[in-house]
């Protein structure tokens, strides 16, 4: 002990392997610290494990930078709770990962600050599951961000509940776009409005579906509004569900329109009354085709008055024919002209009798005949009395023939008139004596 630092550290490797453990434990920190690199890696296992804490603190960034992962197992984990920062930082990304769990949790705060950012990238799966709740809060945005995806889902419930506003904020694309389930659920739903908008675009659809009910509550109208299309179709019909009255009205008419067929029927009336005319627009022919007649029963009909032809064609037979007459009501005349033959075939005769005056007039002549036998024959006289005079040449000699004298006789002059030689010629003697009375 009576060496100067100067004769330590100018010590030949065979000298310095005469020394025993219990000589080298007898070293004042200062003599420790001269010993070279090469000279310090060469002490053995019982020499590591003899070093005070007081000791271990004289060891010199040099000489812990010129170990191996050997060395490293050789260290108590009181030894390596008392290295500062430099010290810690002079371990490098492949030793620092050969830590072992005792060692890590030996790590303060404090330490754990320290920790450069090629370390804790340098890091696995497994190391990143020795750290405990309170070391991983302890690590700054850009220590945590420094995480590979697969490490950051790593973590478990405890350290990510306890990430503070500014740790989640440090959280990359990166690593969202690679959560595991696991990690992801651990989220808490206090936790989801404090992600940035940027943060929540990154999780998949698959991660999207993955969220429940209360984390989904959590989102905030702001974040719903900045959703991508591949979020919204990664949205389930038990989540949709859920959605509260401010996070439907931030949807834009693309989001709604991004939504699975599925996703769309699972919206309740009230959900449904909530989307805007402008909301609404967005819906697909698709989403239209998947709702029920309930669903249908549902619309509001200002919505039903902006459905474009696409959409109205989406309806289908079954749902055009469940509209109501206030919703049959809202339909312009230019909506009156989208709908095909099958879908007016589809209709009762109630439902015809629906249609206003004006509504009626505004079919075209290509759907006058395509009309069915069955619906021509039960058509209304209010019906038939609304048809335009243009439009009575487009019925075909096979409906005349399922046109009743009723209705015939109920038609106003310039309506006889409009009817075509070849119509007139097809009418039975009933239809005729009709036809000839109320001309």
């Amino acid at each position: 002990s009576g060496l100067t630092a100067a004769q330590l550290r100018n010590i030949s490797t065979t000298d310095f392997a005469e020394f025993s453990p219990a000589q080298i434990g007898a070293f004042a920190s200062t003599q420790l610290g001269a010993l070279s690199a090469t000279n310090f890696s060469s002490i053995d296992a019982t020499g590591i494990a003899g070093l005070t804490t007081t000791q271990i603190k004289g060891v010199t960034a040099t000489q812990l930078a010129g170990l191996v992962v050997a060395d490293i197992a050789e260290f108590a984990a009181t030894q390596i709770g008392v290295l500062v920062t430099n010290q810690l930082r002079a371990l490098g990304a492949t030793n620092f990962s050969a830590l072992d769990g005792t060692q890590i949790a030996a790590l303060s705060t404090t330490q754990i600050i320290g920790i450069s950012i090629a370390q804790l990238s340098g890091l696995t799966e497994t190391d990143i599951g020795e750290f405990a709740g309170t070391q991983i809060a302890a690590l700054s945005p850009s220590q945590l961000g420094a995480l590979s995806p697969t490490n950051f889902s790593a973590l478990d419930g405890a350290a990510i509940a306890a990430l503070t506003v500014t740790q989640l904020r440090g959280i990359t694309t990166t690593q969202l776009a690679g959560i595991s389930q696991t990690a992801l659920g651990e989220i808490t739903a206090t936790q989801i409005p404090l992600l940035a908008t940027t943060q929540l675009r990154a999780l998949s659809a698959t991660s999207i579906a993955l969220l429940d009910a209360t984390q989904i509550g959590g989102i905030t109208a702001t974040q719903v509004a900045a959703l991508s299309v591949t979020n919204i179709e990664g949205l389930a019909a038990t989540q949709i569900a859920v959605f509260a009255d401010t996070q439907m009205a931030a949807l834009s008419a693309t989001q709604v329109g991004a939504l699975s067929a599925t996703t769309f029927s699972a919206l309740d009336g009230t959900q449904v009354a909530a989307l805007t005319t402008t909301q609404f627009g967005g819906v697909s022919a698709s989403q239209l085709a998947g709702l029920s007649a309930t669903d249908i029963g549902e619309l509001q009909d200002t919505q039903v008055a902006v459905l474009d032809e696409t959409q109205l064609l989406g309806l289908g037979s079954t749902n055009f024919s469940a509209l109501d007459a206030v919703q049959v009501a809202a339909l312009s005349t230019t909506q009156m002209t989208a709908f095909s033959t099958t879908q007016l075939n589809g209709l009762s005769t109630t439902d015809f009798a629906e249609f206003g005056g004006t509504q009626i007039a505004a079919l075209l002549s290509t759907q006058i005949a395509g009309l069915s036998t069955t619906v021509i024959g039960e058509l209304t006289t209010t019906v038939i009395q609304a048809l335009a005079t243009t439009q009575i040449p487009s019925f075909t000699t096979t409906q005349i023939d399922y046109l009743s004298t009723t209705n015939i006789s109920a038609m106003i002059p310039d309506q006889i008139a409009s009817f075509t030689t070849d119509q007139v010629d097809s009418m039975d003697p009933d239809q005729l004596l009709a036809y000839i009375l109320a001309g």
